[in-house]
Protein backbone atom coordinates (compact mmCIF):
# COMPACT_ATOMS: atom_id res chain seq x y z
CA UNK A 1 0.00 0.00 0.00
CA UNK A 2 1.19 3.47 -0.83
CA UNK A 3 0.79 6.52 1.32
CA UNK A 4 0.66 10.01 0.10
CA UNK A 5 3.49 12.49 0.68
CA UNK A 6 1.71 14.49 3.40
CA UNK A 7 1.39 11.50 5.73
CA UNK A 8 -2.25 10.66 5.03
CA UNK A 9 -3.38 7.13 5.64
CA UNK A 10 -2.24 4.54 3.11
CA UNK A 11 -4.52 3.73 0.19
CA UNK A 12 -4.78 0.61 -1.93
CA UNK A 13 -4.31 0.94 -5.66
CA UNK A 14 -7.62 1.29 -7.48
CA UNK A 15 -8.78 -1.39 -9.85
CA UNK A 16 -10.19 -0.23 -13.16
CA UNK A 17 -13.63 -1.60 -13.89
CA UNK A 18 -15.45 -1.23 -17.17
CA UNK A 19 -18.91 -2.39 -18.08
CA UNK A 20 -19.88 -3.31 -21.59
CA UNK A 21 -23.03 -1.89 -23.20
CA UNK A 22 -24.06 -3.45 -26.51
CA UNK A 23 -20.51 -4.48 -27.42
CA UNK A 24 -18.93 -1.15 -26.43
CA UNK A 25 -17.47 0.06 -23.21
CA UNK A 26 -19.97 2.14 -21.27
CA UNK A 27 -17.80 5.26 -21.44
CA UNK A 28 -17.60 4.95 -25.26
CA UNK A 29 -21.32 4.28 -25.63
CA UNK A 30 -22.16 7.55 -23.90
CA UNK A 31 -19.54 9.71 -25.60
CA UNK A 32 -19.83 8.52 -29.20
CA UNK A 33 -22.59 9.83 -31.42
CA UNK A 34 -23.58 8.42 -34.77
CA UNK A 35 -21.27 9.49 -37.61
CA UNK A 36 -22.81 11.72 -40.27
CA UNK A 37 -21.77 13.62 -43.38
CA UNK A 38 -20.26 10.71 -45.32
CA UNK A 39 -21.06 9.80 -48.90
CA UNK A 40 -19.45 7.53 -51.44
CA UNK A 41 -19.39 7.00 -55.18
CA UNK A 42 -18.42 3.76 -56.92
CA UNK A 43 -16.70 4.29 -60.27
CA UNK A 44 -16.73 2.05 -63.37
CA UNK A 45 -13.03 1.23 -62.89
CA UNK A 46 -13.83 -0.37 -59.50
CA UNK A 47 -12.56 2.42 -57.27
CA UNK A 48 -14.68 3.99 -54.54
CA UNK A 49 -14.33 7.63 -53.46
CA UNK A 50 -15.48 8.43 -49.92
CA UNK A 51 -16.23 12.05 -49.05
CA UNK A 52 -16.85 13.63 -45.66
CA UNK A 53 -18.80 16.90 -45.65
CA UNK A 54 -18.13 17.29 -49.37
CA UNK A 55 -14.34 16.84 -49.16
CA UNK A 56 -12.54 13.75 -50.43
CA UNK A 57 -11.53 11.64 -47.44
CA UNK A 58 -10.12 8.54 -49.15
CA UNK A 59 -10.09 6.46 -52.32
CA UNK A 60 -10.41 2.68 -52.16
CA UNK A 61 -9.23 0.42 -54.97
CA UNK A 62 -9.18 -3.29 -55.69
CA UNK A 63 -10.09 -5.74 -52.93
CA UNK A 64 -10.57 -2.96 -50.33
CA UNK A 65 -13.17 -1.30 -52.57
CA UNK A 66 -15.02 -4.59 -53.10
CA UNK A 67 -14.97 -5.37 -49.37
CA UNK A 68 -16.25 -1.87 -48.60
CA UNK A 69 -19.17 -2.24 -51.03
CA UNK A 70 -20.17 -5.56 -49.43
CA UNK A 71 -20.00 -4.08 -45.92
CA UNK A 72 -21.92 -0.91 -46.75
CA UNK A 73 -24.86 -3.01 -47.98
CA UNK A 74 -25.12 -5.08 -44.79
CA UNK A 75 -24.22 -2.53 -42.10
CA UNK A 76 -24.76 1.13 -41.26
CA UNK A 77 -23.13 2.97 -44.20
CA UNK A 78 -22.16 6.01 -42.14
CA UNK A 79 -20.35 3.91 -39.54
CA UNK A 80 -18.57 1.83 -42.18
CA UNK A 81 -17.30 4.97 -43.93
CA UNK A 82 -16.25 6.54 -40.63
CA UNK A 83 -14.21 3.47 -39.74
CA UNK A 84 -12.58 3.27 -43.17
CA UNK A 85 -11.51 6.92 -43.03
CA UNK A 86 -10.46 6.86 -39.36
CA UNK A 87 -13.12 9.37 -38.28
CA UNK A 88 -14.99 7.01 -35.95
CA UNK A 89 -13.41 8.20 -32.68
CA UNK A 90 -14.46 11.81 -33.05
Amino acid sequence: MASDSNGARPTAPRKATLSIVQGRFACEARAMSQPTGFEYKAHKNGSVVIKHNGKKATVLRGERAQKFLRRVESRDPQEVMARITGNYKR
